[in-house]
């Protein structure tokens, strides 16, 4: 039997304690009529019966073989730990109702069985999920695709699927036509939709996934043409800001000055975008594309190298799209610091000398530049997060120095991760930091011999 089968069984026992546990205490309770020992109880997803409710302690064993489950099923991505909770609850009341009907002994093994097998049943969302997003409204021609991910323009969406929209409008009943007249009026201001084909998850997790792998995509785009030109780039949902922003100064003769801004703006780029997107990164095309449809797959959860993969292009989405020049300083630090899986020591220097070397590529000038940019970038990281404060010019000096370098690094850590989880496949954040420092300094010469075996 696995550790973690263990696990599951030992949580199961105890949460089962608890319950007899609870039902003792409210029995107590309802003969005492003094209800504020029952008060702190959590009703159970999925069983309707009589004692269907646990104390605290006793939820948070039944959460805890939830979760050990859903990572036994390597679903803790794809499926919700309440769907879960709904079928351990009815099998556990399901066994207890054997037991009264003659079964001779209470099987944890079983409950938990049978909860996996209702998995089985699950009618999956499978779909594409369609993000609109302000990307570049001169472009009226893109059409491009990364592993499961399609960015094309509104123009060729539309037009696809104008048969099945009008249908729609013709044929729903009145609460449908509304929702469509919503979305018509929500999407008028996007130029680009992101669409992502997603197999194996519920709903709503299959919404937050589809997220991640929109985000993923837009900051390779961003990365490649720089913040200047991706400012406002922006997915939909999740951010906030203006189409028309008006500014008004009187002066001290009285007179009114008015100044406007009138969006969405999204960015400059045309439909040539994809070549120089292309011409870029063309040698990772097929790195990126397995690494988009990883993220899509909902798989490999927990491991150190797609969690950091994923909180890092996170925290690089959160950058680009925050309007707070020095919060955005923060996040691009936090992003190369979830990249680099440094020790809490000289944080400074490390991070420096780490993306010099996943940088670089051999070019010394260039490992140079990105150590003095990473040095001085979080010199003043540490002074706005201790309070001291740093002057614009500082800031904005500090975030393109290394936004200019910041797809080589991107990049070079992706290549580095790529290559260790072919070789090593670490299982835990320490084991991904020992490999990382056995090779890096050899990667900066020679990738390939950094990563052989």
């Amino acid at each position: 039997m696995s550790m973690n089968s263990t696990t599951i069984i030992r949580e199961i026992e105890a949460f089962g304690e608890q319950w007899l546990h609870t039902l003792k205490e409210t029995e107590s309770a309802i003969k005492s009529k003094n209800f504020d020992m029952a008060s702190d109880h959590v009703t159970l997803n999925g069983a309707k019966d009589r004692g269907n409710y646990v104390n605290r302690q006793g939820y948070r064993h039944l959460r805890n073989a939830v979760e050990s489950i859903l990572h036994d099923l390597g679903m803790t991505r794809r499926l919700s730990h309440s769907t879960m909770e709904k079928f351990v609850t009815k099998e556990f009341f399901e066994e207890i109702s054997r037991l009264e009907n003659g079964k001779k002994k209470f099987s944890v093994a079983a409950v938990i069985h049978r909860a996996k097998s209702h998995v089985i049943s699950i009618k999956w969302a499978d779909g594409s999920y369609v993000f609109p997003v302000l990307f570049a409204p001169y472009a009226k021609n893109s059409d491009f695709r990364m592993g499961p991910a399609r960015i094309v323009s509104k123009d060729i969406f539309l037009r696809e699927h104008e048969r099945n929209l009008t249908k729609e409008r013709a044929e729903s009943k009145k609460s449908s036509v509304e929702f469509l007249k919503e979305w018509d009026s929500y999407v008028e201001r996007y130029d680009h939709f992101i669409i992502i084909e997603i197999c194996g998850f519920e709903l709503d997790l299959a919404w937050d996934i589809g997220r991640e792998v929109a985000e993923f995509c837009l900051n390779l785009i961003r990365m490649v043409f720089g913040y200047y030109h991706t400012r406002h780039i922006k997915l939909s949902g999740g951010f906030i800001w203006d189409e028309l922003a008006t500014k008004l100064m009187i002066s001290k003769d009285g007179n009114a000055g008015f100044s406007s801004s009138r969006g969405p703006w999204g960015s400059h780029l045309n439909d040539d975008w994809i070549d120089m997107f292309n011409n870029r990164l063309s040698p990772m095309s097929g790195t990126l594309a397995s690494l988009c449809a990883l993220l899509a797959s909902g798989e490999y959860v927990g491991t150190p190298i797609l969690e950091r993969q994923r909180y890092a292009h996170q925290l690089i989405a959160e950058a680009y799209c925050e309007p707070h020049d020095h919060i955005r300083l923060v996040r691009l630090i936090s992003a190369l610091e979830a990249f680099a899986v440094i020790e809490k020591n000289d944080k400074a220097e490390t991070l420096a000398v780490n993306c010099s070397q996943a940088g670089g590529f051999s070019q010394t000038n260039t490992a140079m530049e990105i150590h003095a940019g990473v040095m001085n970038a979080y010199k003043v990281r540490n002074k706005i997060v201790h309070g001291d404060g740093a002057s614009p010019d500082e800031i904005s000096g500090a975030f393109f120095g290394i936004e200019h370098h910041l797809l080589d690094i991107v990049e070079g850590y992706t290549i580095l991760y790529v290559g260790i989880w072919n070789i090593a496949n670490p299982k835990h954040v320490n084991h991904l930091r020992r490999e990382l420092k056995k090779r890096i300094t050899m990667f900066f010469w020679n990738s390939e011999l950094a990563l052989s075996k």
